[in-house]
Order: structure tokens, then C-alpha cells, then sequence
């Protein structure tokens, strides 16, 4: 199970992990758990990003990297993604 906390960290297995940075409402105004997309059991999230952007974090117990990014932008007005 995971939970992301108000100061951006994720929060796995009781232990707290960064999965990006500055997750506040305006700069990550929505974020969805989903199966694991990269073959290693940890469920991964998607993140709109307050510009549009859409991006992929392949959570690991290791790996705080960055997301990838999938979509460039336009995705501001979106009220939901799934």
C-alpha cells in the first residue's frame, strides 16, 4: 500500500520515499495509482502536472528518479483521467 503525504513523499511499506518533489495541489492538482506498468509488483502513478504535463512515476523501493514524461502538455483543463 501507498499513500502520498502532504509534503510529497510517498509513503511505501512504512517507510517514506520521494517520488518527485513539491507534490502540492497547484503544482500536482492530480495523481492516480495503477497497476504496476513495469514488471517488478510496486504499482505505479500517473501525475498531471500544474502546466499540462502528464508523467509516469515507476515507483520502486529504490529508484526516486523523476517521472517520465508521457504527455507534453494541453492537459490543464482536464477534470479526471483514468
Amino acid at each position: 500500500m501507498a499513500a502520498v503525504q502532504r509534503a510529497g513523499a510517498l509513503h511505501l511499506r512504512g517507510a517514506d520515499v520521494s517520488y518527485g518533489g513539491n507534490w502540492t495541489a497547484s503544482n500536482i492538482p492530480m495523481v492516480m495509482g495503477t497497476p504496476d506498468t513495469s514488471g517488478d509488483g510496486i504499482p505505479d502513478l500517473w501525475a498531471l502536472t500544474g502546466s499540462g504535463t502528464v508523467k509516469l512515476y515507476r515507483c520502486t523501493t529504490t529508484d526516486t528518479t523523476a517521472g517520465v514524461l508521457v504527455v507534453v502538455g494541453g492537459w490543464s483543463s482536464m477534470k479526471a483521467f483514468g
